[in-house]
């Protein structure tokens, strides 16, 4: 009997010493350092023990591997007959530029037209949708957009008008994409271009006055032509939207993608030369080939073109596929065709 009691003491005393051991030792949290990051970015998006989303900030980092897609202030100060851009005096435009390394890529400029739905035979009820990143997500976010304009007309009767509208869907589809249960994030990011009446007539009417018995004034109607204003909305995605008036573009500026060192040096190039262009070059056309060659010159100096057997770089850098949508207040926004980039790349010849 005193045995049994003396080794139930003794185990539970051990029992003891052990709880109390557990009890001591202090539960480190797991962090960044600890955890394998293999665990949580080889499926749906799950966050991490310290709340990262990991296939999110992959899916964002996308974007940084595709050309940039600038947009440019553009001025003029004379006519030029042989501008490949319709041009008035003291025309004001904004550029949005992108390029391709092939034409046999996908197009990343799209502009859709709105002119059925408001009885206007121009551009200024289009919108532009640009995209960086992984074109499979491209295309495919794309394809999400013009399904939901069309289910938007099913509902409302009129599509998809407005840049805000295209871009509230794109951030509603990237972040069902980004938090939803077995969906991968999309690796694209999104910039929606609007012209607001930017080519509107404004009617005034200034009554007249009569004062000591002298009028001054007239009743005849005034017309006067609106300043160019345009709306830009980017996405990335996360579903973050962010909105830009046209009317505070001063400098240019890379709304997405070319988040890399070359497309770096480009960005500052732009923007360091982009006032001494303007007061130098008086038309659109000049001015967009500036901006051709300082892109050619940047790709160039990074090794993007693969030089021919025979020494001739012309034929490689030809190669390189721009497109270029223009707002203005004359036309509202248009794509510029390949026939007029193309002429714009034989003055950016004739300039260098």
């Amino acid at each position: 009997m005193m045995a049994a009691l003396q080794r139930l003491a003794r185990d539970g005393f051990v029992l003891f010493l052990v709880l109390k051991t557990l009890t001591i030792q202090k539960v480190k949290p797991v962090s960044a350092e600890v955890y394998s990051p293999y665990q949580y970015d080889m499926s749906a998006p799950t966050f991490t023990p310290d709340g990262r989303l990991l296939q999110l900030e992959y899916a964002c980092r996308t974007a940084d591997h595709s050309p940039p897609i600038f947009i440019l202030p553009l001025s003029s100060q004379s006519n030029d007959n042989h501008n490949p851009i319709n041009n008035d005096e003291n025309h004001q435009m904004l550029a949005i530029v992108t390029y391709r390394p092939s034409f046999r890529l996908q197009e990343r400029l799209l502009v859709y037209s709105n002119s059925v739905y408001n009885n206007v035979d121009d551009g200024r009820k289009s919108v532009m949708i640009g995209f960086a990143g992984v074109m499979a997500d491209c295309c495919a976010l794309g394809r999400k957009l013009q399904e939901d304009s069309i289910e938007n007309q099913r509902l409302f009767g009129v599509p998809f008008t407005r840049a805000r509208e295209w871009a509230v869907a794109a951030s509603r589809r990237c972040h069902r994409h980004a938090c939803g249960g077995g969906i991968r994030p999309y690796g694209a990011n999104c910039v929606v271009v609007e012209s607001n009446d930017g080519g509107r007539v404004i009617k005034s009417k200034e009554k007249s006055t009569v004062i000591n018995g002298a009028r001054s004034g007239s009743d005849t109607p005034t017309e006067k032509r609106s300043s160019i204003f345009a709306t830009i909305c980017t996405t990335d995605p996360s579903g973050a939207i962010q909105t830009l008036s046209g009317s505070e573009i001063e400098r240019p500026l890379a709304l997405v993608g070319g988040g890399l060192l070359r497309e770096n040096k480009m960005k500052r190039t732009l923007e360091g030369d982009w006032p001494v262009i303007l007061k130098r070059y008086s038309t659109p056309a000049d001015q967009l080939a500036c901006a051709f060659s300082i892109i050619q010159t940047a790709m160039k100096e990074n090794g993007w073109f693969q030089h021919s057997a025979n020494g001739d770089d012309n034929n490689d850098q030809s190669d390189l596929v721009y497109e270029v949508v223009l707002i203005s207040n004359e036309r509202g926004l248009f794509k510029l065709t390949p026939a007029q980039i193309d002429a714009i790349r034989l003055r950016q010849l004739t300039l260098n």
